[in-house]
């Protein structure tokens, strides 16, 4: 029986050495196939969405699905950072990636309907601005709209500005409700709570180039975080650089929607800040300026269209 003994150890000891060699010799796993994330999908106008994504080198393709018809389009990126843009007003859009290379790369949501929403911005003043006008260098622009001119409040701000074929360089535009109206209180004064969409302390000065004669350049800024109450006057003032020329279109609208303030601004004196920051303004003219029938005539400036979100 020892004989016995003995053979069932070799087969015994034999197997697990098949097992161990069958185990060390075993090809690996592949790791899963790498997958870029969206991390981010915010909508920054009415027409735009940016999208923030999380990847290693190399190109992406994008997937936007809409669920209000189904619709799907793809568009390559080798950035982190993309717009999307060309879209509709307040517009829900759904959105994947996956790596291009190779084609079978893995989605970042099984399903088109599963990825990272956004939605658009409402445009709630927009119309064409057709009429010229010139010489705003170093002007400080307040333009104001009346309560109601703007359908919708909301705290997500973008503007959409147009100039003239000159183009325009602007440095500073700030946001803000208009005081009410009081003893010493003028109608271009801002409240205290205020918002910057552009300031050269931060950025350069914002330009839109000029453009061919009978054209007209326009620039979006992205959507800043304000609070907008539609049922109270609305200020935007824009300082415009001392150089270059800058020119801006307009459209004219009655005074019961929206209307203008301009001053030139002279050399700021120690402390002081410049037009567009301040709140308590003085010295300003109405823009354009029509003794004969002043209270019935209001325009919009620069400012085509405002998207609330």
């Amino acid at each position: 029986m020892l004989w016995l003994l003995v053979l069932v150890l070799i087969v015994v000891g034999l197997a697990g050495l098949y097992i161990g060699i069958d185990w060390v010799w075993q090809p690996p796993i592949p790791p899963p196939q790498p997958v870029p994330l969206i991390t981010s999908a915010v909508g920054t106008s009415s027409q735009t969405i940016r999208l923030t994504l999380s990847k290693t080198p190399g190109q992406v393709m994008v997937e936007r699905y809409s669920p209000y018809d189904g619709s799907i389009f793809d568009f390559p990126t080798t950035q982190n950072e993309v717009v999307d843009s060309g879209l509709a007003a307040n517009m829900a859009y759904r959105y994947r990636a996956r790596y291009t290379s190779p084609a079978t790369s893995p989605w970042s949501a099984s399903k088109p309907e599963w990825g990272v929403e956004a939605t658009t911005l409402t445009d709630v003043l927009k119309g064409e601005l057709t009429l010229p006008d010139s010489d705003w260098e170093g002007y400080c622009l307040v333009q104001r709209f009346e309560a109601g001119a703007l359908f919708k409040s909301g705290d997500l701000v973008s503007i959409t500005l147009r100039a003239s074929s000159t183009g325009a360089s602007i440095d500073r535009i700030y946001i803000s409700q208009a005081v009410d109206p009081g003893p010493g209180i003028d109608p271009y004064d801002s409240v205290e709570y205020r918002a910057a969409m552009q300031d050269t302390v931060f950025k350069p000065p914002l330009v839109i180039p000029p453009a061919p004669p009978n054209q007209t350049n326009t620039v979006t800024i992205a959507a800043i975080l304000y609070t907008l109450d539609n049922t109270k006057p609305l200020l935007i003032a824009v300082d415009f650089s001392a150089t270059p020329a800058s020119g801006i279109m307009y459209r004219e609208v009655p005074a019961e929607k929206a209307v203008a303030y301009f001053k030139l601004q002279g050399p700021l004196q120690q402390g002081e800040e410049p037009e567009a920051r301040k709140t308590d303004r003085f010295g300003y003219t109405r823009y354009p300026a029509d003794p004969t029938n002043p209270p019935r005539r209001g325009g919009i400036y620069l400012i085509e269209r405002i998207d609330v979100g």
